[in-house]
């Protein structure tokens, strides 16, 4: 069924289909990047918006990455489960969902879970975007 793929993508777009998949999951891997350091910025005006001190600022950081690193064991169960393409489409909405949760928390509790649920999702991306990269260029 991937060669079908393939050949679908080929006389689609021509030889370039691959460099597109590939630019698609650029763009992912760098809003996780981004995702997951620029909250660092942002945990001195956090602590003084919620009222929190740094010990607990700090759980935004690290339940983001504590999440993303547990969830990067999953990735081969999610592709075997739900397949390649549903895997990322998954994560991303997830992802997505949990990012657009932590801009609208209420409370730095749901601020935390919002940040682990996005977390959790881009563990599984990240770690299937370049395994998916390289299966585009086999010969």
């Amino acid at each position: 069924m991937a060669s079908t793929t393939a050949d679908v993508l080929a006389a689609r777009y021509g030889s370039s289909y691959r460099w597109l998949l590939t630019l698609t999951a650029m763009i992912g891997n760098i809003s996780l990047i981004l995702s997951s350091t620029i909250v660092n910025v942002a945990i001195p005006n956090i602590m003084g918006a919620f009222g929190v001190g740094q010990d607990k600022a700090q759980w935004l950081s690290a339940g983001f990455l504590a999440t993303m690193t547990v969830a990067m064991l999953l990735n081969a169960w999610m592709i075997a489960a739900i397949g390649k393409k549903n895997t990322y489409y998954v994560s991303m909405a997830v992802f997505v969902t949990g990012s657009v949760m932590a801009i609208f928390a209420t409370s730095f509790e749901m601020l935390v879970f919002a940040r682990s649920v996005a977390g959790s999702r881009g563990g599984v991306y990240s770690s299937a975007g370049a395994p998916g990269d390289l299966s585009n260029f086999s010969a």
